[in-house]
Order: C-alpha cells, then sequence, then structure tokens
C-alpha cells in the first residue's frame, strides 16, 4: 500500500488555493477543485561490514553506502552474494 500526503488544492487553472486539507470556498459559478497529493518516499540506506560488498536492490545494482528511494509500504529486495572472497 503506498502512502500519499495532502500538499494543496488547485483550481482548474492550476492556482493553489490553500495549503489546509480543509478548503471553505464562496461558489459564484461552475468551479473546479483538485485536491493535490505526493506519494510518500523512504531511502533506504546499505551497508555491509567488515568489507564492502556489491548488492542489488530489486535488480539493480547498489554500492555500500548507497541510499535509494523507495515508496512507503514498498517491499524492496536486498540481495548479497552468499560467498565473498577479499
Amino acid at each position: 500500500m503506498v502512502t500519499y500526503n495532502f500538499l494543496h488544492w488547485e483550481d482548474g487553472s492550476g492556482n493553489v488555493l490553500g495549503n489546509n486539507p480543509s478548503l471553505t470556498v464562496n461558489i459564484l459559478s461552475d468551479i473546479t477543485l483538485r485536491a493535490v497529493y505526493a506519494e510518500v518516499k523512504r531511502v533506504v540506506t546499505y551497508r555491509s561490514a567488515p568489507i564492502p560488498v556489491q548488492a542489488t536492490l530489486n535488480g539493480s545494482p547498489i554500492s555500500p553506502n548507497q541510499t535509494a528511494q523507495v515508496s512507503d509500504g514498498a517491499t524492496i529486495t536486498l540481495t548479497v552474494p552468499p560467498v565473498v572472497t577479499a
């Protein structure tokens, strides 16, 4: 499940009307109101010890001390080699 945070209200032209999730508007004509949300991202930092070992995060390479952004609530797969020779 992905988490989203409310950012602001916009009208049909993209003008920001307010940053509070509660909006009070006096309607004098047809109007479009859009609630704008942003996906919450989390940072994953990969580390290995006592030696630096390359890994994969969801199939993409990731080096020790490297970070990656993932969606809040995402399931990730971090894979390292079972044996390392240094």
